[in-house]
């Protein structure tokens, strides 16, 4: 091994421990910065999974309450020709 071989050897080994260095301080730095950002997503994807949740709710509610309606309008229709149907054949006797 000739001395120039170890002197670049020496030199990467420098340049790695500089590299961990960096990286290890900019995590530092940074660290807090993407903590409050994730933090934020969190309650941003909290807020839209209840907006949704409560929107769901409130479609099944209303597809309920349209099925109770349109059962009412039809038992009301029924009742409806019923009663025209009875109040005509009682017309005929009077007539």
């Amino acid at each position: 091994m000739s001395s120039s071989d170890f002197e670049q050897s020496h030199s990467v080994i420098i340049d790695v421990v500089i590299l961990i260095v960096v990286v290890s301080a900019s995590r530092v730095l940074f660290y807090p910065y993407v903590n409050r950002v994730v933090h934020q997503l969190f309650i941003f994807f909290g807020e839209v999974a209840y907006v949704l949740k409560d929107e769901i709710l409130r479609w099944q509610v209303r597809e309920e309450e349209d099925k109770r309606e349109r059962g009412s309008f039809i038992a009301n229709c029924k009742a409806s020709l019923e009663f025209s149907s009875v109040a005509s054949a009682n017309l005929w006797w009077f007539l």
